[in-house]
């Protein structure tokens, strides 16, 4: 099983996105030994022509996982790797095989947006990660929250 993890490039300062990826790995294990989930910052070297290795991963991932925010949506790259990954909105499968991660308020994200992305998004329901922003990666809350990721990013990898 491979998921896709798409997120914008701040999101990861403080490695935050690393460490939740991690995390998520160890959990994603239980469920699949081989799991990897691609965060371009970890396969991605120096030297790669990292649009080539994006498209590459984006359609070999099983599953594509957004740190859903404003600021993905206004992102070039975040929104290519949607469209690579779904075929440009027109696999209906792949389309069903997308997390978004609720990170922050997304008001963006309506049924009547003119933007095709935000208006698909809004039909997915999201996992709410809002609250666990700011707990600790040891906290229990955080943790458990991060199972239910897991488990769900299995789910959606089987359909």
């Amino acid at each position: 099983m491979r998921t896709f993890i798409s997120y914008t490039r701040e999101k990861d300062k403080f490695e935050a996105v690393s460490q939740f990826r991690e995390r998520l790995e160890v959990e994603l294990h239980f469920y699949d030994s081989e799991a990897v989930i691609f965060q371009d910052r970890e396969f991605i070297q120096g030297g790669d022509h990292f649009p080539d290795v994006l498209a590459e991963e984006c359609r070999k991932a099983d599953v594509l996982m957004i740190y859903l925010t404003p600021s993905w949506l206004q992102r070039e790259w975040c929104r290519r790797e949607f469209e690579l990954f779904t075929n440009n909105m027109t696999d209906a499968a792949r389309l069903k095989r997308v997390l978004p991660l609720l990170t922050v308020e997304t008001p963006q994200v309506s049924r009547d947006s003119d933007d095709p992305i935000a208006r698909h998004l809004a039909y997915i329901h999201h996992m709410d990660i809002r609250e666990l922003r700011h707990l600790r990666y040891d906290d229990p809350v955080k943790l458990k929250y991060i199972a239910e990721v897991a488990e769900r990013l299995y789910q959606l990898a089987q359909t």
